[in-house]
């Protein structure tokens, strides 16, 4: 697999006339390849908290020093990193036109890489928070609870965008 990250490390020449350093990484924020400088890969880990609310095409972009850093998502489970001095429009169109060339790759490699990892929710209540033990709940209420938990759950996510936007 290694080979093939380096192969398409090369292909981002044909877009950017600029020394570029790429790296790759799982939904997981598991490194799968990388040719980033240390502080760059710092900065990419950090986002990786923040990887699973990602939409394909999402990305973010940072300054680091002279170069600038694009984190891209690239398909559902890949996260391609860009850093190289040229401009950020040209990092981002890149990005783009490799997501679009190489989605057949991207698809290939998803197939390689194990499943992500289910994060656990939560353990099972304990007695504390049901006073009787057992609380029934019958599946109108179930599902009414469902709905009502949908607007938290995207207040949730905007939270967290606007702590990544924070960040940068």
């Amino acid at each position: 697999m290694e080979k093939s990250f380096g192969e398409i490390t090369e292909k981002i020449s044909q877009f950017i006339t600029k020394k570029c350093y790429a790296a790759f990484m799982d939904g997981d924020g598991n490194l799968l390849y990388s040719s980033l400088s240390n502080e760059s890969e710092e900065t990419l880990k950090k986002l990786a908290q923040v990887f699973p609310f990602w939409e394909l095409g999402d990305y973010q972009l940072k300054k680091l020093g002279k170069s600038n850093l694009l984190v891209y998502k690239v398909s559902s489970n890949t996260i391609l990193a860009l850093e190289s001095y040229e401009r950020e429009g040209i990092l981002i169109v890149t990005a783009k036109r490799l997501e679009e060339n190489y989605a057949d790759w991207f698809r290939d490699l998803e197939d390689q890489l194990p499943a992500p990892q289910v994060k656990e929710v939560s353990e099972a209540p304990s007695e504390e928070s049901s006073p009787g033990g057992v609380q029934e709940v019958s599946s109108t209420e179930e599902t009414e609870e469902m709905g009502e938990s949908i607007p938290q759950k995207e207040s949730k996510l905007n939270e967290a965008k606007k702590r990544m936007k924070r960040m940068w």
